[in-house]
């Protein structure tokens, strides 16, 4: 006998709703003023705990990228041109200053390295963490996300169709080994890293039960540990927030320090458990777990492994469409980037109710220029601040600062069973009758 339950609800420690009223602004750059060229979008913008700041740039003519890093109310422009690096896709800091990015650099023509490198917000010379040799017309294992906790842990991964290698250590000193693609990775997309150096890696695997495709490979996220440096590691020997999921639902992970990873789903997955676990020919189906679209939390077990729970923060049976990047600090804070119905609108939300739950949305000016039509969110960090570019109709790219005050103490969710599901939200007041959130410069 087996059972299907739909989204369980753990007794979790997680912060109360934030009202969008609670929320300041603070512009920290806007292109083509104070010395800043234009702004990159695409690349979400990581803050410190204590508040630094640093976003990708394109200088004016060259279209050469850069960085620039806001410290203490000072923009310090980073150049990449003199060691020859470019296309920058990934940034990662800490409050000690430590700058890890994710870029390809040619040092001379003719060759092509991918790899992480690392400054410092204040400009220090780039030196390099890790990087390969990438051949022109078959590039091999490249770096494509890096992630850095604020203690320097730092990880990555290499791993493209089964070759290459996820890495962990600490900024200061060399990356060490995590894990071997060797066949039983595949293709690794985001990643993130706390203190412990806990390693959440949204990743493609070779399932020992198959995928939703049918197929041996699945997507996960999962958190990985310790190291395994053999060459044919065990894919079991991990845990999994989400597993046998298919190839093309890639779900990012966000870790906090007590290990409670947040994510979004944009399509309903389901996860069979079996008896045994983790076999070719399992003899029993235990229970089979189905997520429907919506913004989670969870704590990663075993792979193959129950009990499991997961607490939803937002479903997509209201107002919300689709979800976007997700974030969770070490309060349990959780905010997210979601579109609404009708796909005009989209913007930052701290909780399941599009109203009462917005943080900002696209028509939104924060009193300064135009409206806002593109908001792209970075990153949270304890004191609940957090990044965001926007681009402004007509208009120049900015970035901003967000706060959001420090919850005094924390909820616990603790219904157990299913979620009820299905509520619409038919007499919330409108935008326009609500308090207004508050800019400043």
């Amino acid at each position: 006998m087996f059972r299907t339950t739909c989204a369980l609800v753990a007794s979790m420690a997680l912060a109360p709703t934030l009202r969008a009223a609670d929320v300041s602004f603070q512009l920290i750059a806007t292109e083509f003023a104070d010395g800043v060229p234009w702004l990159k979008p695409g690349i979400p913008i990581p803050i410190s705990e204590d508040g630094k700041v640093v976003f990708p740039t394109q200088s004016l003519g060259t279209f050469d990228d850069q960085l620039h890093s806001y410290v203490a109310g000072t923009l310090t422009p980073i150049s990449l041109t003199a060691g020859g690096h470019a296309m920058v896709n990934s940034i990662a800091l800490n409050s000690d200053g430590n700058v890890a990015f994710v870029a390809n650099r040619s040092p001379e023509p003719g060759t092509n390295y991918r790899g992480v490198y690392k400054t410092t917000a204040a400009g220090a010379p780039i030196t390099t963490y890790h990087e390969d040799l990438q051949e022109f017309g078959s590039p091999g294992p490249a770096a494509r996300f890096v992630a850095m906790s604020d203690n320097g842990t730092t990880a990555f991964s290499t791993i493209v169709s089964g070759v290459g290698e996820i890495y962990r250590g600490d900024i200061s000193a060399s990356p060490s080994l995590l894990r071997n693609g060797s066949g039983a990775f595949y293709n690794t997309q985001r990643i993130d890293v706390n203190d412990a150096g806990t390693t959440a890696v949204q990743i493609e695997y070779s399932s020992p039960v198959g995928g939703a495709d049918g197929g041996s490979l699945a997507r996960a996220i999962l958190a990985i540990d310790v190291p395994d440096s053999s060459p044919a590691p065990d894919v079991k020997q991990t845990r999994s927030v989400v597993e046998q999921t298919s190839v093309g639902v890639q779900p990012m992970p966000s870790i906090n320090s007590s290990g409670q990873i947040a994510f979004a789903l944009n399509t309903t997955i389901s996860m069979k458990f079996y008896d045994p676990p983790n076999v070719a020919n399992p003899a029993t189906l235990v229970e089979t777990i189905t997520l429907a679209p919506g913004v989670y939390v969870s704590e990663p077990v075993g792979l193959g492994l129950l009990p499991r729970s997961y607490t939803q923060i937002a479903d997509a049976l209201g107002d919300f469409n689709t979800f976007g990047r997700v974030v969770i600090n070490d309060a349990g804070q959780v905010i997210f980037e979601a579109s609404l119905d009708g796909g005009t609108n989209a913007g930052i939300f701290a909780g399941g109710d599009p109203v009462a739950d917005e943080i900002l949305l696209q028509g939104d000016s924060l009193g300064v220029g135009p409206a806002i039509s593109i908001i792209q969110l970075g990153d949270l960090n304890n004191a609940g601040q957090f990044t965001f570019l926007t681009s402004r109709v007509g208009g120049d790219r900015q970035v901003w600062i967000g706060t959001i005050p420090e919850p005094a103490t924390l909820g616990v969710l603790g219904i157990a069973g299913l979620i009820a599901l299905g509520r619409k939200r038919d007499s919330s007041p409108s935008r326009k009758d609500r308090p207004r959130i508050h800019a400043h410069e």
